[in-house]
């Protein structure tokens, strides 16, 4: 009499190489995280921009006022000017410093 091993509906025959199926897998997954990684450092950016509104005593919008933002460490000026609502809004700056801004209006 022959003995038959019964084989479950869960259970795999393993290959000759018992790791065959986890090498195949791991090498998807690196893969996987491989293309992944470009995409997420693209989405991470190293500038800000800095926005406000200028005003005048009453609160008033003032339109093409000038506003100096100043690099505090390099001393570098970035200019801008109001919109006709009192906004502004710097090019991008870099984060890693500390900026002041300011405006010079001069009242009639």
């Amino acid at each position: 009499m022959k003995l038959v091993r019964r084989v479950s509906a869960f259970e795999f025959p393993r290959a000759k190489s018992g790791c065959k199926i986890r090498s195949t897998s791991s090498l998807v997954v690196l893969l996987a995280l491989l293309f992944w990684y470009p995409i997420h450092l693209l989405a991470q950016t190293e500038t800000a921009t800095i926005s406000g509104q200028v005003t005048d005593a009453s609160q008033a919008p003032v339109p093409n006022a000038p506003v100096v933002i100043r690099n505090e460490q390099t001393a570098q000026e970035f200019s801008v000017k109001t919109g006709e609502n009192g906004n502004y809004v710097s090019p991008p700056l870099r984060v890693s410093s500390k900026y002041s801004c300011g405006t010079l209006i001069e009242l009639e």
